[in-house]
């Protein structure tokens, strides 16, 4: 857990999420807001994971921009498996590490740091980039991916404001995931834009997907999607 939480303090960092101030420097009038890790063991990728979440509760409406933020509609997803099995494209997937890091604030946003970091209590932190639990966060990640996808040149859909596409390639994103299905040739070409723009992994043949398992015979040109392990959670849980 300790790598975890280093991992995710060092993202901070790197994506200079936030700027160390004194507590007397925060404009009066301002709200300070708390924060707390939360950790999280991933079954499926068999590996730990730490986050740093503001309690979003405590914020003012007045400080809350815009909060909507499309998904994906699991009809797209289907028409997209169906049309790779037709073509025989790849199906791969890309995500976003700390996604939400990525995207300016319109407002900077004073927080309490994490109790048990070692951290000075005279200090806050002036976030300059969202952080998950704070209400605006999707939605600023949200136009802040779209204008990339846009800027390489995918044109968005007007049936699904989170498909994507040009020759060659779709890009359907849920949130921080992109599932891409495609040629060879282009879907190598999104991962390298990808790369030079955000930190984040790629899998090569996606057999999940948000909860969703794709079980696929290339030979036989058919695909299934299954939800077992979902199925199991919610037997487990009643």
């Amino acid at each position: 857990w300790r790598k975890a939480i280093q991992a995710e303090l060092q993202s901070l960092v790197d994506l200079e999420v936030y700027e160390v101030i004194s507590r007397r420097d925060v404009p009066r009038g301002k709200k300070l807001m708390m924060s707390k890790i939360v950790l999280k063991y991933k079954v499926f990728e068999k590996r730990y994971k730490a986050r740093l979440v503001v309690l979003g509760f405590m914020q003012p409406s007045d400080d809350v921009g815009d909060t909507f933020a499309p998904v994906a509609k699991f009809t797209t997803f289907r028409i997209l498996c169906a049309v790779a099995c037709q073509f025989d494209f790849e199906i791969s997937s890309s995500d976003v590490k700390t996604a939400f890091l990525n995207a300016l604030l319109n407002n900077p946003i004073y927080i309490v740091p994490p109790k048990g970091l070692g951290i000075d209590p005279n200090v806050v932190w002036k976030l300059k980039k969202g952080l998950y639990g704070l209400k605006e966060s999707p939605h600023l990640w949200n136009v802040t991916f779209h204008e990339w996808l846009v800027s390489i040149g995918l044109q968005q859909s007007p049936v699904d404001p989170c498909l994507y596409f040009k020759p060659g390639i779709f890009v359907l994103i849920w949130v921080d995931d992109a599932l891409k299905v495609g040629t060879p040739d282009m879907v190598a070409w999104f991962e390298a834009e990808f790369d030079s723009r955000f930190n984040g992994s790629h899998t090569a043949e996606t057999k999940m997907f948000v909860g969703i398992e794709i079980i696929r015979d290339r030979v036989a040109r058919t695909l299934e999607l299954r939800q077992t392990s979902y199925i199991d959670k919610v037997l487990k849980r009643f």
